[in-house]
């Protein structure tokens, strides 16, 4: 089977290319590009499933677009022709991507196979990870760096975890340990019912289970009474039971005597509880207040469970931020600059550029008075405690070549039909593909909190006809939802039907086809320069795409552009879709 490499090669090699831009050449690369997007689809969609469904059927729309081009189309189509033909083959483009997804199914087979020999999982265990790499649901980026990143340490703990269950199955005192001291204990013995526990629970147990061995002849009493202790801050929602097994490690598998454990049931622990009970009620209270008045924009709100699965700090950093993001909501941020940055670090702690907003946080710092200093703390503090063991979402720190190499292989995950609105956005400089980043993500953020499904946003499509032209001819309102169709008037109204952001605090919904070139410049040069306000309230949702393929483009590419385009704009460096780096001169 001819790869896409081969098929770019052998047509690039014709006499036919040597007349550029003919019907006859325009031919031969469009079915160039057919025939390599279609080998791509079959091999990375049908037969390894690397990529998500609405991935793959964007690509086959491409092929049937390709070919339903009569030759009188051909040139009026030369300049996505010659796009697609150049993704082929180029640094960063299909090529590298089938590459990648061919070594990230080989390693992830061959690690999971490893893991099964050294019973740190089992064959089920296996299965589950090979089906959730095919999810149609999620697409080929996330899960190549799933496969890279995260899954050899996860399969490294699992291993130790197995190990550990082995050793304490040895221990003389495992016999003394009984299901009231352990409810799961069927499940710690049996390996099967183990290796197929969620991690967590697999660590919780595991830690238990060593300290009930420890504790069964020396100390029941006490293990009853701290088990007791634990299981009613479980139920009164101040505590996660998977964490009984780290506090039980800690009372019992140390060298306290009876009475230093004694002491910290009824005291440290006791504070301990009391400090969980706290920041549960407030959560609570949070919670009340964002059902009755809504979630700020752009706060990802979490829930109970993984509320109670952060550590101590963590939840302490969440209900301060959210707190201050609900009054933020509310009121509004007033014109001083320091509030506008605040507005943007926020923006960037929640969607996780935790490069941006530490760069922010100290630019922040020379301008802060007051109680300013402190909400800068509290939201250092939240970088702090949610960054550590994060993925961190920042442009590539090797050279300003690989930074480009890995924007332009970031780019052919877009579908081409928005490729181009990310060209015209990188071009504009970092401060215009921030904002669309920005304004791409609250759509996605509305549809996670409940704001917009895809009902709701499909009846706001064919209102936006008749709710833009009424914009346009009688002016934009200060307050209150403006639902925008850039599309739906012409070139010469478009800049009226943008909502001008000076004193508005309200939310607007454009609807755009990236097809539409006028629209497409119109909007990108609002974007051009900062306003905080407009990217806090502004959404745009992209009609050349489904929602599912935005929410992927905001989750895997966005961030690596955004960062990229930081990083290249710092060193003087244009964005090119091929060659070596062009410094603006």
């Amino acid at each position: 089977m001819a790869t896409i490499e081969d098929t770019a090669a052998n047509n690039g090699a014709t006499t036919e290319y040597a007349s550029y831009g003919s019907v006859a050449a325009l031919e031969a690369k469009k079915e160039a590009v057919i025939r390599g997007l279609t080998d791509y689809n079959r091999y990375t969609y049908q037969q390894l499933g690397a990529h998500s469904s609405d991935e793959a059927a964007s690509t086959a729309q491409t092929i049937e677009q390709l070919r339903s081009l009569s030759a009188e189309d051909l040139l009026a189509k030369k300049e996505e022709i010659e796009n697609h033909f150049q993704w082929l083959s180029m640094d960063g483009g299909i090529s590298s991507q089938r590459e990648k997804i061919e070594s990230a199914w080989d390693n992830m087979n061959a690690m999971l196979e490893d893991a099964v020999r050294s019973k740190g999982i089992n064959e089920k265990s296996r299965d589950r990870w090979i089906k959730r790499f095919k999810n149609k649901d999620h697409g080929a980026s996330v899960k190549i760096e799933f496969v890279n990143l995260e899954l050899p340490v996860l399969l490294i703990k699992a291993e130790k975890l197995a190990t550990k269950r082995k050793e304490i199955l040895k221990m003389k005192e495992f016999k003394d340990v009984n299901s009231n001291m352990v409810p799961d204990l069927a499940k710690f013995v049996s390996e099967d019912a183990f290796l197929d526990l969620h991690y967590l629970d697999k660590e919780n147990l595991v830690l238990t289970v060593d300290a009930a061995a420890t504790a069964a002849k020396k100390m029941p009493a006490l293990y009853s009474k701290a088990k007791g202790i634990l299981d009613r801050a479980i139920d009164t929602g101040a505590m996660s039971k998977r964490k009984v097994g780290k506090w039980m490690q800690s009372l019992f598998k140390t060298e306290r005597t009876p009475a230093e454990i004694q002491a910290i049931l009824e005291g440290e622990l006791k504070d301990y509880i009391g400090s969980w009970t706290k920041l549960r009620y407030q959560y609570d209270r949070i919670e009340r207040q964002m059902d009755s008045q809504g979630v700020p924009q752009g706060f990802n709100r979490l829930s109970p469970q993984k509320f109670l699965d952060l550590d101590y700090f963590q939840r302490e950093s969440y209900v301060e931020e959210a707190q201050r993001s609900m009054n933020i909501g509310l009121n509004g941020p007033s014109d001083k600059p320091i509030d506008q940055m605040k507005m943007e670090i926020r923006h960037n702690l929640q969607t996780k550029d935790w490069e941006e907003a530490g760069r922010l946080i100290g630019q922040a710092r020379g301008i802060a008075e007051g109680e300013d200093v402190l909400e800068l703390n509290s939201m250092e503090n939240y970088l702090q405690q949610f960054r550590k063991g994060e993925r961190t979402q920042s442009a590539p720190i090797e050279s300003v070549t690989k930074t480009l190499e890995s924007m332009r292989e970031a780019l052919s995950e877009a579908p081409s039909s928005v490729q181009q609105l990310y060209i015209d956005a990188l071009n504009r400089g970092a401060t215009t593909m921030a904002a669309l980043s920005t304004q791409m993500y609250n759509l996605v953020w509305c549809h996670e909190h409940g704001y917009l499904n895809e009902d709701k946003e499909e009846r706001l499509y064919q209102q936006s006809f008749d709710e833009t032209e009424d914009i346009v001819e009688n002016g934009h309102r200060q307050y209150g939802l403006e639902n925008i169709n850039l599309n739906a008037v012409d070139d010469n109204k478009k800049a009226e039907a943008m909502r001008p952001y000076r004193t508005t605090w309200a939310p607007t919904l454009y609807h755009m086809s990236c097809s539409d070139g006028s629209a497409r410049a119109r909007y990108l040069n609002e974007l051009q320069g900062k306003n905080v306000a407009r990217d806090y309230w502004s959404t745009l949702k992209i009609r050349d795409i489904s929602y599912e393929k935005q929410a992927y483009l905001v989750k895997n590419v966005n961030w690596k552009l955004k960062g990229g385009m930081r990083k290249l704009q710092a060193a003087g460096v244009a964005f090119t879709l091929n060659g070596p780096p062009e410094f603006i001169h």
